[in-house]
């Protein structure tokens, strides 16, 4: 997959978000990796549903029945080597991909703002870009949720009024019995010069989700990976002099097959590097030559149990 300036443009805006997870103590910066124990999934471990959300809109193409069952495909084998990665690593984990139906598998229509994914993100700019996509979500979020059954427990006094992608994901926690749901939206941009992202996975307060142009096994995995704190590790040569971009090319020497750096490759050639196993919770501690490379010297990085 050729890197293209919209790729560019993302890659700076995600670089700007990951710093969400810092805060200001009294000499330094403290580093929290972004979506450990934060956020609505805490640790990628244990139970993990991935709820999978067909949407049309006008500007991407119309699910078809076979592009449906094909990229339930992809997303099985995403999940099944995600597994496979943590059962390397000693993580217990067991990721049900779950598909969001009435009755059956129909796709939800909400139009996207501006039409396509990258410019709705881009329009006027990537802040009010993400603000526009929140409200996008929030709206299929309540359209799904009159599909889901109504919550009967004899305990809960107030019902969940299911209004946005929060009280979607909390109906689904109680449905499914496990702290970790991540939501994925998937539009059909395939073979068209479009991206896909993850929004609000760094610790600001708002339920993340993805949004999924693509039906390769690795760049689901990929965004599925950003839902439990994982940063982008790409390069683009557009951007190759920039000091930011020139650490990265380091930090990729050590890790040439990392998934959150070459999601064109066949998922079968790659793996989870140790980077990124930190900003997942699979490691407990960054090694100091990738701090010196990602952040800032004043910037201390935290440490997990």
């Amino acid at each position: 997959m050729k890197f293209s300036r919209l790729h560019l443009l993302l890659f700076i805006s995600v670089v700007l978000l990951c710093f969400t997870g810092c805060y200001f103590g009294k000499r330094r910066f403290e580093y929290h990796a972004p979506g450990v124990d934060q956020g609505v999934n805490k640790k990628l471990k244990d139970k993990v549903i991935l709820y999978a959300v067909f949407v049309d809109a006008k500007g991407p193409k119309p699910w078809t029945a076979y592009d449906i069952a094909s990229t339930l495909d992809s997303i099985n084998l995403a999940a099944k080597w995600i597994e496979a990665q943590a059962e390397m690593n000693g993580i217990p984990l067991d990721i049900e991909v779950v598909c969001h139906k009435d009755k059956k598998i129909v796709p939800i229509a909400v139009n996207l703002p501006n039409t396509t994914l990258s410019a709705t993100l881009y329009t006027p700019n990537t802040y009010i870009g993400v603000k526009k996509l929140r409200t996008w979500a929030d709206r299929i979020s309540r359209n799904g949720g009159k599909a889901l059954a109504k919550d009967t427990s004899s305990v809960i006094r107030t019902p969940n009024k299911i209004n946005n992608r929060e009280r979607f994901i909390a109906r689904l926690r109680d449905m499914y019995k496990t702290d970790n749901v991540a939501l994925m939206f998937f539009i059909n941009n395939y073979y068209m010069d479009e991206i896909s992202l993850a929004i609000d996975s760094h610790n600001n307060g708002q339920a993340e989700f993805a949004i999924v142009s693509f039906k390769q096994p690795a760049v689901i995995a990929h965004e599925f990976l950003h839902l439990f704190g994982a940063i982008d590790l790409y390069t683009d040569p557009l951007y190759r002099r920039r000091n930011v971009m020139l650490k990265r090319y380091e930090v990729l020497k050590d890790f040439p097959d990392e998934v959150m750096a070459y999601t064109y490759r066949r998922i079968e050639s790659l793996e989870i590097g140790s980077v990124t196993k930190y900003f997942i919770g699979w490691q407990k501690e960054l090694d100091e030559k990738y701090k010196n490379l990602l952040f800032r010297k004043k910037v201390k990085i935290v440490k997990y149990k």
